[in-house]
């Protein structure tokens, strides 16, 4: 797997599913124009064939910045999209309330979108009878 790779290894190699990850700093009060925006980008960003979908990812902490997640097919896919007139158009219309923070770029995550039914289950943890958890004995938590 590699991860943070750069534009340019991330262009390198054989065809495979890439992930972009962007932080973006969001001005205060501002955090539910931001999310309007995320989600029409998300419903009419005219994203190219290739675009396997995407999401948000919501801070747990006030003032953090809030992450968008794009997964492309492959690179080419990405390109497209990284240099449409759709793209620039839509980033421009969020530049009042938020700035580019960080982006990260991924390849090789298949596990963290895998369909339910393809994934693995954890492993059980060890039993404690009642007798040594009320004893605080034989805790599955270390």
């Amino acid at each position: 797997m590699k991860v943070g790779a750069s534009r340019e290894e991330a262009s390198r190699g054989p065809a495979e599913p890439i992930t972009i990850t962007v932080a973006r700093d969001v001005a205060a009060g501002r955090e539910s124009d931001f999310l309007g925006w995320a989600e029409t980008m998300f419903s009419t960003a005219g994203f190219p064939e290739g675009y396997l979908g995407g999401g948000i990812l919501r801070p747990g902490i006030a003032g953090e910045p809030r992450h968008t997640i794009y997964r492309f097919g492959d690179h080419d896919s990405l390109t497209r999209w990284e240099y449409s007139a759709e793209r620039a158009k839509h980033l421009a219309a969020g530049e009042a309330f938020m700035h580019h923070n960080d982006e990260r770029r991924f390849t090789g995550l298949e596990t963290w979108f895998a369909l339910p039914e393809q994934a693995t289950m954890a492993p059980a943890l060890p039993k404690v009878d009642s007798a040594q958890a009320r004893a605080g004995e034989g805790s599955a938590v270390a």
